[in-house]
């Protein structure tokens, strides 16, 4: 059986989001395989040469200390679009209403950690976040901001793809009871969304588990 847990993270610590209690997470689920949101060629420099970290690798590497465990690192080395953060900072400065949802998710990330991350609340506040930043570009209504949106949409769904494809691919070569898909959780919805097409497209079903999380996290 290939049975994957889906766990949304941030990858810095926030309050109760902290590798630590990634850690107590790993130690309960005691995966087979963990698939990261990280390109294969950066392994070396989160896990060998340790120049980088971040919150899922902290955890992982704490981990490891004790633990065996196989890692895929699924995402690829694709840059984000130009201008992103200049369109972002548009909207930013343009909507209350999209500030407001950002602090608010950042309140709840930092008081309610994991749990939060990957509950239902947290999907909608994603999917609240997003339907704003559309419609402050409409009222925005800067021509040279749509194609800039349209090319990050494009990005997003791309590494989604790649991701999945990958997960998929290694689970079609090597057998194992019990694994974690580790990755940020504004992926999370989108991720959700890709996996009955998935299951019946690649020639294998490999069995999410993206609700169930009592006596895991």
């Amino acid at each position: 059986m290939h049975n994957i847990i889906l766990i949304g993270s941030y990858h810095r610590n926030k309050g109760n989001c902290n590798h630590f209690e990634l850690l107590k997470i790993l130690e309960k689920i005691k995966p087979d395989v963990i698939f990261e949101e990280k390109p294969p060629s950066n392994y070396d420099v989160y896990y060998k040469d340790k120049t980088r970290s971040c919150l899922e690798s902290d955890a992982v590497n704490l981990y490891l200390e004790k633990n065996n465990l196989t890692q895929v690192l699924v995402d690829d080395d694709i840059m984000p679009p130009d201008k992103s953060e200049y369109m972002y900072n548009q909207i930013e400065k343009r909507s209350h209403n999209y500030r407001n949802l950002i602090d608010t998710n950042s309140i709840y990330t930092e008081h309610y950690g994991f749990r939060y991350l990957n509950s239902v609340d947290c999907l909608k506040y994603y999917h609240a976040i997003e339907n704003e930043i559309d419609e402050t570009l409409k009222f925005i209504n800067d021509e040279k901001l749509f194609p800039i949106r349209k090319s990050w949409l494009k990005w997003l769904e791309k590494r989604d793809n790649v991701m999945m494809t990958n997960i998929y691919n290694y689970s079609k070569n090597n057998y194992y009871n019990t694994g974690i898909f580790l990755v940020g959780t504004a992926h999370r919805g989108s991720i959700i969304e890709k996996i009955p097409e998935y299951n019946s497209n690649e020639g294998i079903i490999l069995n999410f588990n993206y609700s169930d999380y009592e006596d895991i996290i």
